[in-house]
């Protein structure tokens, strides 16, 4: 049996009483005390998330832009450097392969984060749409780096009295820049995936103990996965493999505005084709009516018919209802609209709400194209 991967965190985690799930193949803390408590402490506060399971590949040469301009959806030519784009790959039908964030990082190199789960098969993907003559090198920096989000209404505060050399108050959602925490060199990016303020940290696996230190010594509070899924589904931000994946296509998911339609790339022609005919069902928030939680499968019915599936489904810590996320038929979604879901075979009501059921008082700006929306894994 495969052993399953750990963070150079890990021992850290196991200090501090984390408890641990197996997640696409990683030993990943899943809450430290309680989920509800750690997803309010990042509503209110600030709370320090290990996500280094996500995948961290580079890539480097004089066609790199050629290639990630073909493969994923948006216009990765126009990205400048410094800037981090939110971007989905998909096949040859138009469903999505994978999404991730582009990080330009030069003229000639870029770091793509992606989703634990499609580490191994976004590195083939991209391989194979290599042209002859191309000169790109893929490199998978997944093991040999960390990664640390710190989220919330005080990130800012936070990262601004541990970072030497970098003005991070002066980032905009996207901006990367590159600084030294506690004497080691750093990226950090002002993008994340809790609907909240706040930064990604990338540094060298050997350097990141000291750093999740530091941000628990100026009082970041540990989070582990389960309420980095709670937020991200009260924010309306989708997750891979339940919201989105290789069946669904960026329309119906919502996620139209990360196509850059005056360009080529994989996929296209299938989804102008969707474009143009429309949309046959669309991925919806909802909030129930009645007592329960809708779970990823349940069914949703409308009189009596099975019209759809839950994607994604829990209690809101902070909104204090019980949500959720599904496909339903393009007639069913506008927000308002009344369904049920069957929950463990009892009909409860539910009603369409609009995404994203929760967007932060004082959001910071965050640009054009429902960026504020999206945000990293």
């Amino acid at each position: 049996m495969q052993s399953l991967k750990r963070s150079p965190l890990y021992g850290s985690h196991v200090a501090i009483g984390a408890r641990f799930i197996n997640f696409a193949g990683w030993d990943a803390p899943v809450q430290y005390r309680s989920i509800l408590e750690e997803h309010r402490t990042v509503r209110s506060q600030a709370g320090v998330f290990d996500v280094s399971h996500l995948g961290r590949l580079r890539v480097m040469g004089d066609n790199a832009t050629d290639l990630l301009q073909r493969v994923c959806t948006p216009d990765i030519a126009a990205l400048p450097v410094g800037r981090a784009h939110y971007s989905l790959m998909c096949h040859e039908e138009g469903g999505i392969v994978d999404d991730a964030m582009v990080y330009r990082l030069d003229e000639q190199s870029y770091l793509v984060v992606c989703n634990a789960v499609n580490t191994a098969k976004d590195i083939d993907w991209l391989n194979r749409w290599v042209a002859p003559g191309w000169r790109v090198l893929i490199s998978d920096d997944t093991m040999t780096t960390a990664m640390i989000a710190c989220q919330g209404p005080r990130a800012a505060q936070t990262m601004q009295g541990i970072v030497v050399g970098a003005s991070v108050l002066r980032l905009r959602p996207f901006d990367w820049i590159r600084g030294n925490i506690i004497a080691r060199p750093t990226l950090i990016s002002r993008t994340g995936y809790t609907g909240e303020d706040g930064f990604e940290i990338i540094v060298q696996d050997t350097d990141s103990l000291p750093l999740w230190q530091v941000f628990l010594f100026e009082g970041a509070t540990p989070c582990g996965l389960g309420a980095r899924d709670t937020l991200r589904l009260e924010a309306g931000l989708v997750l891979y493999g339940q919201d989105i994946d290789a069946t669904t296509n960026p329309l119906e998911a919502g996620l139209g505005w990360v196509i850059a339609w005056n360009k080529e790339f994989v996929g296209k022609e299938a989804l102008l084709r969707v474009k143009e005919g429309g949309v046959k069902r669309k991925l919806v928030g909802f909030e129930m009516v009645g007592p329960g939680i809708a779970r990823s499968g349940y069914p949703i019915v409308k009189e009596g018919q099975e019209v759809g599936k839950v994607t994604s489904g829990s209690y809101a810590p902070w909104l204090k209802k019980n949500i959720g996320m599904g496909y339903v038929p393009t007639e069913l979604s506008t927000p308002g609209t009344e369904l049920d879901i069957s929950v463990r075979g009892s009909i409860t009501p539910a009603r369409v709400a609009r995404r994203p059921l929760y967007k932060r008082p004082a959001a910071v700006e965050a640009g054009k194209g429902g960026s504020d929306l999206i945000d990293n894994r």
